[in-house]
C-alpha cells in the first residue's frame, strides 16, 4: 500500500510532499514508516525544508526538525544557527491541525529550539517566550485548556528571564474566573495520545509553575503547584518530585511559619523516601520550629548546610525563611507589649536598629503588623485591637504606621498616644529613683519584709 511505503532519497521525500495526493493521515504513515530514511538526511535538511512550505508542509517539515534536533552538539554552528531560525519561525506559523497528528515530535522540536537557544547559544531566554507562546496555542486542543508538554518550556524561560508576569499569566489567565479573583487554575489534562504529555512533563509544569508563582510573590499558589507535583501517582521517586518537596517544605516555612505534613493521599513510595532526600530541608524546618533566631543563623552557616542550599539554588529562599523568622519574632512582641523600642525589637529580632526599623516598615506596609513608629523617641507602638489586614503607612515628623478606623486613622492621636505612654514611662522611673534613695521608705520596706517572713496565717 501506498501509505507503507519507505521514503530513503531527499528526492522522493520532496515528490511524495508535493503532490498533495495524501491526506494528512496517509502522509503520516508515509513518513512513520520512512523515519529512519529522514533520520539520515538531516544533512539535507536545510535544503529540504526550504524546498518545503512551512505551513502547507507542516508534518514533513516536523519530521525534518526532529532529524536536526536529535543531533545535539554534533551540528555544526551553521547547521545550529539555521535549526535556531527556521524552528522559531515554524513554532510562530505551523498548522495546528497537522501538527497535532505528531505532538511527540513537535514538542521535541520546540524543546529543542529552547534548550539550544538558551543554553547553546547563551542568548537570552526571553527571546523563547513569543514562539513558545504560539506553539502551545498550537498543539492545543480548540478552546480544551489542555496542558502540553510546552508548558514547562515556557514556564522554564519565563522563569529564567524574571518573566514572572508572563508565567502566572499562563497559568492563571488574566480574563474570566481568574479576574475576579478566583484563582481558578484553568488547566486540564486530556487524552495524552492528544497533546503528547508525559508523567515527567506535567511534573516539569508543576515545579516550574510553583516557581513563576514564587517569582510573582505568589507564595499560596506555589504551594498549590509544588503540592500538585506531590501528589501524582508513582511507583518509584523522581528526581521533580523531590525538587518540589524541597522547595513545599521552604515556602511553607516563608508563607505560614510552620511545615504540614505530608498528605496521607500521596504515593506510599513518595510518603517513604522522599524525606531521605531532603534531610536537610527537614532538619532546617525543625530548626525553625523552635523559633530561636541564633539557632537558625547558625544552622544556615554549616558548611554541609551551606553546601547542599547553595547546590539546589535554594540559599536565597532559606535566607527568607530566617526574615519570615524574624517578622513571627516581631508579631509575638505585638501580643506582649503596647510600646518597645527599636532597639529591643531589634535585639529580639537578632538585628540592628535601623534594620529593625526597616523590617518593622516593612511589616507595616505589608499589613503583617498594625504600628506607628515615632523617630524623635525611637519607639514603636503596637496597636493589637486594629486589623494587621489594614496596615498601611503614614508620616507625621517621621512617623511610620498602620492606617485603621476611627481614631486609630488619625497621626495626632497616635502621637498623643505615643507621647502619654513616654511621658507615664518616664514618671514612673523618676518615681523608682527617688523612693530608692528614701530611707523612710527602705526602712518600712525592710520592716514589711520581716513581719511577712514570719506571718503564719
Amino acid at each position: 500500500a501506498r501509505q507503507a511505503m519507505a521514503i530513503d532519497s531527499a528526492g522522493g521525500l520532496l515528490a511524495v510532499c508535493r503532490e498533495n495526493k495524501q491526506t494528512p493521515i496517509q502522509l503520516l504513515a508515509i513518513l512513520n514508516a520512512s523515519e529512519q530514511g529522514i533520520q539520515s538526511l538531516w544533512r539535507e535538511a536545510p535544503t529540504l525544508l526550504t524546498e518545503l512550505h512551512l505551513v502547507h508542509h507542516s508534518l514533513p517539515c516536523t519530521f525534518l526538525l526532529e532529524a536536526l534536533a536529535k543531533q545535539g552538539d554534533a551540528l555544526s554552528d551553521e547547521h545550529k544557527a539555521f535549526f535556531l531560525e527556521q524552528s522559531r519561525r515554524f513554532m510562530l506559523c505551523a498548522d495546528s491541525v497537522q501538527v497535532q497528528l505528531v505532538p511527540v515530535r513537535f514538542a521535541a522540536v520546540c524543546r529543542a529550539f529552547k534548550d539550544l537557544l538558551v543554553h547553546g547559544m547563551g542568548r537570552p531566554a526571553k527571546e523563547a517566550i513569543r514562539p513558545l507562546q504560539h506553539a502551545i496555542r498550537i498543539l492545543q486542543p480548540s478552546d480544551s485548556g489542555a496542558i502540553t508538554p510546552i508548558h514547562a518550556d515556557l514556564l522554564q524561560v519565563c522563569l529564567l528571564s524574571k518573566f514572572y508576569s508572563v508565567g502566572y499569566d499562563l497559568l492563571y489567565p488574566p480574563h474570566g474566573a481568574a479576574n475576579k479573583g478566583l484563582k481558578h487554575n484553568p488547566f486540564v489534562i486530556v487524552d495524552p495520545k492528544k497533546t503528547g504529555l508525559k508523567v515527567t512533563d506535567f511534573l516539569l509544569f508543576c515545579y516550574y509553575g510553583g516557581m513563576v508563582c514564587v517569582g510573582r510573590k505568589a507564595l499560596r499558589e506555589g504551594l498549590k503547584f509544588f503540592l500538585n507535583g506531590l501528589t501524582v501517582p508513582a511507583n518509584q521517586l523522581s528526581s521533580i518530585v523531590v525538587e518540589c518537596y524541597k522547595k513545599y517544605i521552604l515556602v511553607s516555612l516563608i508563607k505560614d511559619g510552620a511545615l504540614p505534613p505530608i498528605p496521607e493521599y500521596i504515593s506510599q513510595v513518595v510518603q517513604r523516601t522522599v524525606g531521605g532526600h531532603c534531610a536537610c530541608y527537614l532538619d532546617l524546618a525543625k530548626t525553625f520550629a523552635s523559633h530561636d533566631l541564633q539557632k537558625l543563623e547558625a544552622f544556615l552557616k554549616k558548611e554541609e548546610v551551606a553546601r547542599a542550599l547553595e547546590g539546589d539554588t535554594n540559599m536565597g529562599l532559606a535566607h527568607q525563611c530566617l526574615k519570615s523568622l524574624q517578622k513571627r519574632v516581631v508579631q509575638r512582641l505585638t501580643k506582649t507589649y503596647l510600646t518597645l523600642s527599636l532597639q529591643d525589637v531589634g535585639k529580639a529580632a537578632g538585628l540592628e536598629a535601623p534594620q529593625a526599623e526597616q523590617l518593622v516598615r516593612e511589616m507595616i506596609s505589608e499589613g503583617e503588623i498594625t504600628a506607628k513608629i515615632s523617630m524623635k523617641e525611637r519607639m514603636v507602638l503596637f496597636d493589637e485591637s486594629a486589623s494587621a489586614s489594614s496596615g498601611a503607612s503614614g508620616s507625621e515628623s517621621g512617623n511610620h504606621g498602620a492606617k485603621g478606623a476611627g481614631s486609630f486613622n488619625d497621626p495626632q492621636h497616635w502621637q498623643q498616644r505615643i507621647d502619654a505612654c513616654i511621658h507615664i514611662a518616664g514618671q514612673v522611673q523618676k518615681v523608682d529613683d527617688s523612693l530608692s534613695y528614701n530611707r523612710r521608705f527602705l526602712q518600712n520596706t525592710a520592716i514589711q519584709d520581716a513581719s511577712s517572713r514570719f506571718d503564719v496565717s
